[in-house]
């Protein structure tokens, strides 16, 4: 599959931050079903037992412990049922296979990060346009995802934020989520493997570093089994998260503290760049060295040589002072010596 049908795009700010799961550990539960001597249910005693039962299994559905809700399941399933019982007690079976595909889905698929240049395997730089592919493969029982003829089409959700800093310590921060649909019915066993595409690309500007990240969730619908089809909730399938630097920055990273000083022997803005990445890359040994040099600049540069060495210092300690403000970051380095 190599494009997606049925786009709708919406703009929203995303977490891409799941929720803890919740794991809980149960066993079948000893009970006494109230049925009378005659082997028919007692009604209203029966009515109150099957509703305090299904409380628990809503419970559990809406927690998506599916062990618990496969717990129940079993204690409570009998073929002697009263019908309207039976049928409730089957739709809570059909949300258990539900949780399963989604559990089983999530453990499987992964997001794959695309070479940029074609049988080249190397990070890309800062400002490439991104590629990357959901990869879902079989999950051991056949399932049917739905195209966009049928009444409920199978769908995922893409969120991003792509983060963008500055030399001057400006941030600036893209957000975007879309929904897409199968183009066509798939179905998913064997050797058969369901395949995203996902592309991604926000012109860089003059930032020096960035941060991309992904997450690919299930839309709320439903797929088809061989029991039936079971309803399918909005869950996290997978996501991943993308450091990204400037071209060339291979050689600062190599030999940080001497790119940095050659920076800063002629500071100016086509070199700004390069002292914030040698700043940032250089080891915990060498901090003390590099917060000397940047805070001569902070001393006695030009404000926009200033404001780029108060940017490096704080990326590199994260101390809570305002970028711009040179008498506390001079008076902070005074207090530190």
């Amino acid at each position: 599959m190599s494009a997606l049908a049925g786009c709708v795009t919406t703009y929203e700010t995303t977490s891409l931050v799941d929720a803890p799961s919740k794991e809980k550990l149960a066993t079948p539960p000893s009970v006494t079903i109230p049925f009378g001597a005659d082997g028919s249910p007692s009604d209203s005693e029966f009515t109150r037992f099957y509703q305090r039962v299904f409380e628990r299994m809503q419970e559990a559905a809406a927690e998506r412990d599916v062990q618990q809700l496969e717990i129940l399941l079993a204690s409570y399933d009998r073929e002697d049922l009263p019908v309207s019982i039976r049928e409730r007690v089957a739709g809570y079976r059909a949300v258990a296979r539900g949780l399963r595909f989604v559990a089983a889905a999530a453990a499987a698929a992964k997001l794959v990060l695309l070479p940029t240049v074609a049988g080249k395997d190397e990070p890309p730089a800062l400002g490439a346009v991104l590629r990357y592919e959901l990869q879902l493969p079989a999950l051991g029982e056949p399932y049917q995802l739905g195209g966009p003829d049928e009444a409920d089409p199978f769908g995922v959700s893409i969120a991003y934020v792509v983060a963008d800093t500055f030399v001057d310590g400006g941030t600036q921060s893209t957000k975007e989520r879309r929904l897409e649909y199968l183009p066509a019915a798939f179905t998913l066993q064997g050797a058969a493997v369901l395949r995203i595409p996902i592309e991604i690309d926000v012109p860089a500007g003059n930032a020096v570093h960035r941060n991309v990240r992904v997450r690919v969730d299930t839309l709320p619908g439903s797929v088809r089994t061989e029991a039936g089809t079971v309803p399918v909730g909005q869950a996290t399938l997978a996501r991943t998260e993308l450091p990204l630097w400037p071209k060339g920055h291979e050689a600062v990273r190599a030999a940080p503290v001497q790119q940095l000083r050659t920076a800063l022997q002629a500071f100016e803005p086509r070199n700004f760049a390069r002292a914030y990445l040698a700043a940032t890359f250089a080891p915990p040994e060498s901090r003390g060295e590099v917060l000397g040099l940047l805070i001569e600049q902070v001393r006695l540069g030009q404000p926009d040589q200033a404001q780029v060495a108060m940017a490096a210092m704080k990326a590199i300690t994260e101390v809570d002072l305002p970028i711009g403000d040179r008498d506390a970051w001079l008076a902070w380095w005074q207090a530190r010596r």
